[in-house]
């Protein structure tokens, strides 16, 4: 079954850890769209970051939250180190 946007945002909100707050409110300020544009997922520097996951990656290598987890964490740390303004 492959998921959309809204389908990939509500999966990754869910794998996140009780108590990250932080977390939760990241996942609803980045825009999170499933696309096929990349391989397994991308942060897309602007005024308001995107991230791009590819639903059959997710759907292949993410079937347990803790890969989704970890696959998000990576694409977070993009962010928090600048890395999308470089783009």
């Amino acid at each position: 079954m492959l998921m959309n946007s809204k389908e990939l945002s509500n999966r990754i909100a869910n794998c996140l850890p009780a108590g990250t707050f932080e977390l939760e409110i990241f996942c609803q300020l980045v825009g999170i769209e499933a696309s096929r544009e990349v391989e397994s997922a991308a942060v897309q520097g602007s005024l308001q970051p995107r991230m791009l996951i590819n639903p059959d990656f997710i759907e292949k290598y993410c079937r347990r939250d803790e890969p989704l987890f970890l696959l998000v964490m990576h694409e977070l740390w993009h962010i928090l180190l600048g890395h999308p303004s470089l783009i």
